[in-house]
């Protein structure tokens, strides 16, 4: 049969009321003493000790370290969505290391293509980009007024567009956020958890399956962002100041048991309109940076692996990082990045 695994107990899913216009809390709030947080979140962590002393136990989620215990929390970092790009969260991290030891909501919400939202009216694309924001929220469970403000109707042609915008930005915005973090492997992150998974109902939400069971684009992006070995950027391509020096890092991230005594990197850096440095002629399609590299993973472990760096000069356009990681000639991991150079 089935039998329930639980890793920590928690006394109460975020206790405080949400800035949706903040990524996080202010710290100042949260260090003054309220009733849920400083009376009754404890009491309850202490009630949890006590019946079962095996697992860890947190008072509660969303909030940031404060006193007397600074550790008895767990982070939601909303960057990307209620504030911020998405790429900010690695920075907020480096700079407030105990936030990221665990983040227990992070993402975006997005509109399936799916929705009943798109065909009962809900969103009518008669009256675009007049929306129902009231209606999205009520019906769906929508954080409308930040969709509204995050994707605003008016770019848009209509529903369609806009779901499909919504659903893009989820994708991006998980891959890059869950690359940061496993990054930061125990300096200082242990581990995350998504907002939602599913859908138990028709909704306008973070979570990666829809109501109906059909998976959202993040979905396979999540997957492959959390496989156990990895290869990625740092930081990722995103919006590229024109006629700068483009400077990645190649990073490997191995969560396996067992070292890797021999593998093999390759990262191949292309631009549009540009060619190789080589006698022959080429297409556009063929990278202008190609870089390998070889040596051991140790178990467990987050790998520099080498740079990539490129004058731009007066390069336009989109920007292409192509990264493979290879054992005995076998590959293990790929990855792909896209940035558009003075895109925002």
């Amino acid at each position: 049969g089935h039998h329930p695994s639980v890793v920590v107990w928690c006394g109460h899913d975020a206790p405080d009321s949400v800035d949706r216009t903040r990524a996080v809390p202010r710290q100042m709030d949260q260090q003054l003493p309220n009733w849920n947080r400083t009376v009754l979140d404890r009491t309850v962590r202490r009630a949890l000790v006590q019946a079962d002393p095996s697992r860890p136990v947190v008072s509660h989620t969303g909030v940031l370290p404060n006193p007397p215990l600074v550790d008895d929390a767990t982070g939601h970092l909303w960057f990307g969505w209620y504030s911020g790009r998405r790429g900010d969260l690695a920075g907020y991290v480096d700079r407030v290391p105990r936030a990221g030891r665990f983040v227990s909501a992070f993402g975006s919400q997005s509109i399936p293509e799916g929705s009943p939202a798109l065909t009962d009216g809900t969103l009518d694309p008669d009256t675009w980009p007049d929306v129902d924001l009231e209606r999205l929220a009520r019906a769906y469970g929508a954080e409308a007024d930040v969709l509204a403000r995050r994707f605003p109707p008016a770019d848009r042609s209509g529903p369609a567009e806009w779901a499909a915008d919504t659903l893009r930005h989820q994708d991006r915005l998980l891959r890059i956020q869950i690359e940061a973090l496993r990054r930061r492997k125990y300096r200082p992150t242990g581990g995350f958890t998504l907002d939602r998974l599913l859908d138990g109902a028709p909704a306008v939400s973070g979570a990666l399956v829809d109501h109906q069971r059909v998976h959202k684009p993040a979905y396979a992006t999540v997957a492959d962002a959390c496989a156990p070995t990895i290869v990625m950027a740092d930081p990722p391509l995103e919006s590229i100041a024109p006629r700068s020096t483009l400077l990645v890092r190649v990073m490997v991230v191995h969560d396996g048991r067992h070292p890797i005594e021999r593998c093999r990197v390759d990262a191949r850096l292309l631009l549009p309109g540009q060619q190789p440095c080589r006698d022959e002629p080429s297409s556009d399609s063929e990278p202008v940076v190609t870089r390998s590299w070889g040596g051991a993973l140790e178990a467990d472990s987050v790998t520099p692996i080498g740079t990539v760096e490129l004058e731009l000069r007066d390069a336009i356009g989109t920007v292409v990082l192509e990264l493979e990681l290879s054992v005995s000639g076998e590959t293990l991991a790929t990855n792909r990045y896209e940035g558009r150079i003075g895109a925002d």
